[in-house]
């Protein structure tokens, strides 16, 4: 089985997805799978290529990108187009035939496995990860009509669907009841991510609030930084620490500012790869107050790190709390302020929370992930051979 992996995001671009699609592709080049991803490059004037191992590559695609925080439906397009005819000269000469093409996303790499398989009769598996399922973000309100023909086209021709998470599931079943959508989740790398040993503070330290997000208006830190108001009406010793960078960055910190808030929230801008679990051991509480989330990396990374959790109903999240945390409603700081006050006032809960969160996150592995999709892979492969879908899995 040699594989072609379609990803408008990879490291250092992208969330979620580009995360999920840079361990699971690391996993199996050292297991010596073959594969190669087609990716995209923000700057430059001729295609890159990255080997991973003697059967692993990753190749990148310019596309002129202005903004590092998103892709413009320009160079989404441009991503489509280019891609497209690069892949073009790896059927050339003696390169090996594909067997198999894994989209990362409904749209734009969704739309680019239908064209390769027009053209070269390449079956696809087309993952869901979250804004390319109509209903997801309310920022594409407008858009979602005009792309439901082309996302029945991508997910009808695929020879199998998956999702990162059972909310996306059951949101994607809401536009096509029909197919068949396997869940397979993200995963968390627990050699890097350790459980830190979370200790009961004196009233006179700091207590730390951390939240690792793209500053951006869907992961909802207006709300986290309203909270800090809530707070410190009854507690002044805390500080609610941002992780990231976004197009928001700039309103968000004049909004600390206007609102007298700078000695409770920092921001933290981007750490380093290497940097982050260090992060994670520096707090006492993991809040992640998303309008929608497909299945949140930070969130995965904070449990492995033993953290407790507050988290809004959306998405993955719930399905990662399970005795480890809070579910408080959208857009509600006063919630998320009981749900800190709460965890900080009882140092027993608060430990037995970061316990039970590193006892899930044990479960999913970024290893395992990548097995659960070489087996949707083989199992996608026979149905293609029997000329039909892929069916429910029974195993």
């Amino acid at each position: 089985m040699r594989l072609l992996m379609l990803n408008n995001e990879y490291p250092p671009i992208g969330g979620g997805t580009a995360t999920a699609n840079y361990n699971v592709i690391r996993q199996m080049a050292s297991q010596g799978i073959q594969v190669d991803l087609v990716t995209s490059l923000p700057q430059g004037h001729a295609p890159e290529v990255e080997p991973l191992s003697p059967t692993a590559r990753v190749f990148r695609i310019p596309i002129n990108n202005q903004n590092p925080h998103y892709q413009s439906e320009r160079e989404l397009l441009t991503y489509i187009y280019n891609a497209f005819f690069f892949i073009r000269t790896l059927y050339r000469g003696n390169e090996p035939k594909y067997d198999l093409c894994h989209a990362w996303s409904g749209l734009p790499s969704g739309a680019l496995a239908l064209l390769l398989k027009w053209k070269r009769e390449l079956p696809y598996v087309v993952g869901l990860r979250g804004s390319d399922v109509p209903g997801y973000d309310v920022r594409y309100v407008w858009l979602y009509p005009f792309l439901k023909p082309a996302l029945h086209q991508i997910w009808g021709q695929a020879s199998s669907i998956t999702a990162n998470s059972y909310e996306l599931r059951n949101l994607a079943r809401e536009f096509r009841p029909k197919d068949h959508i396997e869940v397979i989740p993200n995963g968390v790398d627990l050699a890097r991510f350790h459980s830190t040993s979370l200790r009961d503070k004196a009233s006179s330290e700091t207590f730390n609030i951390l939240c690792v997000a793209r500053l951006v208006e869907r992961k909802g830190i207006t709300d986290l930084i309203q909270s800090a108001h809530y707070i410190r009406q009854v507690r002044q010793n805390f500080k609610i620490i941002l992780v990231g960078r976004g197009d928001k960055e700039k309103e968000y910190r004049q909004m600390v500012e206007a609102e007298g808030l700078g000695d409770y929230i920092e921001f933290r801008g981007m750490v380093l790869h290497f940097d982050v679990p260090a992060i994670y051991n520096e707090a006492d509480v993991f809040v992640l107050p998303s309008f929608n989330e497909g299945m949140s990396n930070a969130l995965l990374e904070a449990m492995a790190s033993g953290l407790p959790i507050i988290t809004t109903y959306t998405g993955g999240t719930v399905e990662m709390l399970r005795g480890n945390g809070l579910l408080v409603p959208k857009q509600s700081p006063d919630a998320i302020a009981k749900g800190i006050l709460e965890i900080w006032n009882d140092y027993a809960l608060r430990k037995q929370m970061g316990e039970r969160s590193r006892q899930i996150a044990e479960s999913l592995t970024w290893e395992q992930v990548a097995n659960d999709y070489l087996n949707l892979y083989e199992r996608t492969l026979q149905a293609v051979h029997l000329g039909r879908k892929l069916q429910p899995y029974m195993g």
